[in-house]
């Protein structure tokens, strides 16, 4: 009832692309997806034109992986949102957290829908941006699209892409983190995409597709 209420006050909103079912659901699979799949068929009723953003038990943002679909996600609309938080330790690479990302593209392929990677994140520092940018090339290799986690706070004040001065309540860019997300991307391609790859070094992207 709680999520049909949120649904039906933003079903026409232009800038709602669609609703995320439930936030790290600290629940077993066998619980979780009968709920998800009755949520996303209300939602769907409500907002046909909106996506239902589903996520596998919270566990996996410890373990970077989660049981392969039982069977095709029952819903139109319906995308996988795992979030992907790799611990890491001193010189870390990209081998570290490939495991991740190649995981859930295999699961998403599993339910038959997009890939999402519904948060991902570090801290502003140069180590946290360095994660960030590993993290945005393995996107880029395995076709997922992603969210950041987060863009503007004033509470835990370690992530997000501006610092908060308290004293007069007001934001400033942390520059390294602006520079880090500024990535280009196709935002429409003539095709199916294969491959997508952002060179840095060139300030070129490029893009396979069929």
């Amino acid at each position: 009832d709680a999520l049909a209420h949120v649904v039906t006050r933003y079903a026409d909103n232009p800038g709602v692309v669609g609703f995320e079912i439930f936030n790290e659901p600290p629940m077993d699979p066998e619980r979780l997806y009968p709920f998800t799949y009755a949520a996303a068929a209300r939602l769907r009723t409500l907002a046909p034109k909106k996506l239902a953003f589903f996520e596998p038990p919270v566990f996996r943002n410890m373990t970077d992986a989660a049981p392969l679909a039982p069977a095709p996600f029952p819903e139109g609309g319906g995308v996988y949102a795992p979030h992907v938080y790799t611990a890491t330790s001193a010189g870390f690479g990209l081998a570290d957290l490939e495991p991740s990302i190649a995981n859930a593209r295999a699961e998403s392929d599993s339910w038959k829908t997009p890939l999402v990677i519904g948060e991902f994140g570090n801290g502003p520092d140069a180590e946290g941006m360095r994660y960030v940018g590993l993290e945005y090339d393995l996107q880029d290799r395995y076709l997922a699209s992603s969210a950041l986690w987060l863009w503007k706070e004033s509470s835990q004040g370690s992530w997000g892409l501006f610092d908060h001065d308290a004293v007069s309540d007001s934001f400033s860019e942390r520059p390294l983190v602006i520079a880090t997300v500024a990535r280009p991307y196709a935002q429409r391609i003539a095709g199916t995409p294969t491959e997508v790859k952002w060179d840095a070094s060139a300030g070129t992207v490029s893009v396979a597709f069929e």
